[in-house]
């Protein structure tokens, strides 16, 4: 018994100059990619801050990493890494940089629908939307201006993603005569409701470009399988989907 205590002690002391070990190399690694950072340096910054993880995940070098990602442009990505620095706990000033960058604001007075025979004093919301994180937070107000309730709402998705969103709709639209004769381009904004069961109802042109090409992103759209869900704080619910959708002439 005595020889099992001595080798679990030896066990438990060597497991934690292990961690400490790892600790120190993290902390260097971090720094190193916060020096390179600053010197503009951000692929080798990311090479090094991504060691820091792979040893000790923590905040601080998910939160470089997603800055450099959005020195480089990569928005989508960079919001993935300041995400992971939120969920590991970060600071309320990181908080505060994750939900400025990553999330558009927007007053909405259509919701879903359980929120509308939830609160009969609904009014309007204020959305929280990040494309890249296909998640938004929904704080809902009555007339006053008094908030009611607050919502995580996660997007119904196309199965497979945006990039076989994409891919489908690339398949299937085809370019009206009208508009490739008079030279008609631009983006289509449609919106439809995706129910809790995944289908596609009430398609809306919010914005088109006439031609032809509005009648053809509802035509394509009424072709759409059925979507994973929204939810809401867990929940499968009906959720209102805003999509662009691109016409450009080649040549």
């Amino acid at each position: 018994m005595k020889s099992f205590f001595i080798i679990l002690i030896t066990l438990l002391v060597l497991a934690g100059t292990i961690f400490a070990q790892k600790k120190e190399k993290s902390t260097q690694l971090i720094e190193k990619g916060k020096q390179l950072y600053n010197e503009g340096k951000y692929n080798q910054a990311i090479k090094a801050l991504l060691q820091s993880v792979n040893k000790i995940p923590n905040s601080e070098a998910f939160l470089y990493i997603g800055k450099c990602c959005f020195q480089m442009k990569d928005t989508c990505t960079g919001c993935k890494y300041l995400s992971s620095a939120f969920k590991q706990g970060a600071t309320d000033d990181v908080n505060e940089y994750f939900n400025q960058v990553c999330f558009h604001r927007t007053r909405i007075h259509d919701t879903v629908s359980y929120v509308q025979q939830r609160f009969l004093e609904y009014s309007y919301s204020i959305i929280e939307y990040s494309p890249c994180l296909n998640m938004s937070y929904q704080k809902m107000y009555d007339s006053s201006g008094n908030i009611l309730d607050s919502v995580c709402i996660i997007m119904p998705e196309f199965y497979g993603g945006d990039e076989a969103r994409n891919q489908f709709l690339a398949k299937y639209i085809i370019y009206p005569k009208n508009a490739t004769e008079n030279g008609i381009q631009g983006t289509v904004y449609v919106s439809f409701i995706v129910d809790s069961n995944g289908k596609i109802s009430e398609i809306k042109i919010l914005s088109g470009i006439g031609g032809g090409c509005d009648e053809e992103v509802i035509r394509v759209v009424k072709l759409m399988p059925k979507w994973k869900p929204g939810t809401a704080n867990g929940k499968p619910v009906k959720i209102i989907f805003h999509m662009p959708v691109y016409f450009k002439l080649q040549g």
